[in-house]
């Protein structure tokens, strides 16, 4: 990406983007570790006859030690921060039936708690409540811990009962939208080039339908070329 934007291969600026990923796609980064991950926990699970979760858990435990030692470097805080977000999808799908089954006790459970909890919820101090009771840090961090968590799956499995139509447009941008985070940054290093606009909202505007579109249609075209999309977007 900083190629693409500059013109120019600078080493430096490239090893500090591999050493910390967070300064460019952090998100792609984090999402091609989970799924060595649990593509390896599935291998050796078969391999080994034991359950999955064995190995899943054991490479998180292995992500802590990492992060113990080389704290934010590899992006190892973050894999370890949302490493939970992706188990819970990963097995979500992998079970789907059994929670299509007990879906309304999983929103009702799960939305009572996230309404009473997500008034305190602070998104890194301590929840509000701490101003008349103080628990202490480690429950300050599983409280903002478990209120993302649990408010994701609430919202996910309320959409599945009530966005039930599909809308093909929609549906087509959902496919390619890892792509288009991937485009977006190099498209708007252009278009903040070209902006024309002297206010800030009318800039904005420009900039977010200008660079969706041109991403989008990049993808598109990405999507032709056999080699190129699996360098770019990592599709074979």
């Amino acid at each position: 990406m900083p190629y693409l934007e500059e013109g120019i291969f600078d080493i430096k600026r490239t090893v500090k983007i591999l050493i910390f990923p967070d300064n460019g796609l952090w998100f792609l980064y984090n999402l091609f570790v989970y799924c060595v991950v649990f593509n390896l926990s599935e291998s050796l699970s078969i391999k080994t006859k034991k359950v999955q979760i064995f190995f899943v858990i054991a490479f998180l435990f292995m992500f802590y030690l990492l992060m113990y030692l080389f704290h934010n470097k590899l992006n190892l805080s973050q894999i370890c921060w949302f490493f939970p977000f992706f188990a819970i999808g990963y097995y979500i799908h992998k079970y789907i039936e059994f929670f299509k089954r007990n879906i309304n006790l999983v929103i009702l459970l799960g939305g009572i708690f996230y309404c009473c909890s997500v008034p305190f919820w602070m998104i890194r101090e301590n929840p509000l409540f701490y101003q008349y009771i103080n628990l202490g840090s480690t429950f300050s961090f599983i409280f903002r811990y478990s209120v993302q968590i649990i408010g994701s799956m609430f919202f996910f499995f309320l959409g599945m009962i009530l966005l039930k139509r599909h809308l093909t447009f929609f549906r087509n941008v959902g496919t390619k939208t890892l792509g288009i985070y991937a485009f977006q940054f190099v498209v708007l290093f252009y278009l903040e080039k070209v902006s024309f606009f002297g206010s800030n909202y009318l800039k904005i505007l420009f900039l977010t339908i200008s660079a969706s579109f041109i991403s989008y249609f990049l993808v598109i075209l990405v999507n032709k070329i056999k080699f190129v999309r699996l360098l770019l977007i990592g599709k074979r």
